[in-house]
C-alpha cells in the first residue's frame, strides 16, 4: 500500500508546483508538507519491507526443512517393492528439486505476491476515485496484458513438460552410470555411455530451445507493453487535460500506477508460470508422499494406573 501512496504524493507535488505562481510565495513552503509526508512514508515502507523480508525468509526455510524431513521419513517407511521400482537418484532428485521450488515459492509468496495481490485489489478503487476515465483505460490495458501472458504460458507449458521429462531421463542415466562406474569400466562401456549422454543432451537442447524462444518473445513484449501503457496514459491524459477532466498531477499519478501495476502483474505471471512448469516435479513429489506405507505406526504407549 505504501507503493500506491508514492505516485499519489508525486502527483500532488506536481500539481502544487503547477499552480504556484512566480514570486507569489516560496516554492519550498508550498510543498513542505507533501515532502515531509513523502519522506515519512518512504522510511516507514523501508522498515516494513525489512521486517517482512526477514520473517518471510525464516518461515520459508522452516517450511522447506519440514517438507524435506517429512519426505525423508516417508520414503524410509515405504516397502521394498516400491524402492525396487524407483531409482534412488530419482528419489533424491525429486526431493531436492521439489523442496527448492517450494522454498522459492513460499519466499516469493510471503515477500512479494501477497502484497502484490492486495495492491492490485486496492489500486483500482483508488484509481477510479481519482479519475474514472484514466482508470478504465488502465483496466483495459491490464486486461490485454493478462491475455497475452496467459497465451504465452499456455503455449510454453507443453514444451516445458517435455523438457522436464528429458531432464529426468538425464538424471536417471547419470545416477545409474556414476553409481556403477566400476562396472561400466570393467565392461568397457565408457565410450557407449558417453555417446548416450551426448544424445540425451542434444535431445534436451532440441526441446528446450523452442521454449526459450517463446520466453524471449514474452520478455520483449512485456517490456514493450510497459512503455506503451505509459505512453497511452500520457496521450489520453493530455486529451482529458484539454477537456478539463484531469490535472497534470493525476496524469503523473496514473503513469506511476501503470508502471507499478505492470511490474506486479509481471511478477505474478512469472510466479504462475513457475507453478505450471514445476507441476511435473510437484506431481512426483506429492505422488510419492501419497504412496501408502507398509509399516504400521505404533500406537502411543498406554499408561496403566491403579491396576491391581
Amino acid at each position: 500500500l505504501f507503493r500506491l501512496a508514492e505516485p499519489i504524493i508525486f502527483g500532488r507535488f506536481v500539481d502544487a508546483l503547477y499552480h504556484l505562481k512566480p514570486g507569489e510565495m516560496n516554492a519550498f513552503d508550498a510543498v513542505r508538507d507533501i515532502v515531509i509526508l513523502w519522506i515519512a512514508i518512504g522510511l516507514l515502507g523501508i522498515v516494513i519491507n525489512i521486517v517482512v523480508a526477514l520473517y518471510a525468509d525464516r518461515l520459508s526455510h522452516i517450511c522447506r526443512l519440514t517438507a524435506a524431513q517429512r519426505y525423508f521419513e516417508h520414503i524410509l517407511s515405504l516397502p521394498y517393492s516400491f524402492h525396487t521400482g524407483q531409482h534412488s537418484g530419482t528419489l533424491m532428485k525429486v526431493m531436492y528439486e521439489a523442496t527448492i521450488f517450494l522454498f522459492t515459492m513460499w519466499m516469493q509468496l510471503f515477500r512479494e505476491h501477497v502484497a502484490s495481490a492486495i495492491l492490485i485489489l486496492t489500486l483500482f478503487p483508488i484509481a477510479f476515485y481519482l479519475n474514472w476515465q484514466l482508470c478504465l483505460l488502465l483496466l483495459g490495458l491490464v486486461a490485454v496484458f493478462c491475455a497475452i501472458n496467459a497465451y504465452m504460458v499456455f503455449k510454453t507449458e507443453v514444451g516445458q513438460r517435455r523438457v522436464h521429462a528429458v531432464d529426468t531421463e538425464i538424471g536417471e542415466h547419470l545416477g545409474d552410470v556414476i553409481g556403477n562406474v566400476t562396472l561400466v569400466q570393467s565392461f568397457t562401456r565408457t565410450h557407449l555411455e558417453v555417446e548416450t549422454f551426448g544424445r540425451l543432451i542434444r535431445k534436451f537442447v532440441q526441446v528446450q530451445f523452442p521454449v526459450l524462444n517463446m520466453w524471449a518473445v514474452a520478455y520483449v513484449l512485456t517490456r514493450s507493453f510497459s512503455t506503451l501503457t505509459v505512453i497511452l496514459i500520457f496521450l489520453f491524459g493530455t486529451y482529458l487535460f484539454q477537456q478539463g477532466s484531469t490535472t497534470i498531477g493525476e496524469i503523473v499519478t496514473f503513469s506511476g500506477f501503470a508502471t507499478i501495476l505492470i511490474m506486479r502483474l509481471e511478477q505474478l505471471t512469472l510466479f504462475s508460470s513457475q507453478l505450471f512448469f514445476s507441476r511435473p516435479v510437484l506431481d512426483k513429489f506429492y505422488g510419492i508422499m501419497d504412496t501408502r506405507s507398509a509399516l504400521v505406526e505404533r500406537d502411543p504407549p498406554v499408561a496403566f494406573e491403579n491396576v491391581t
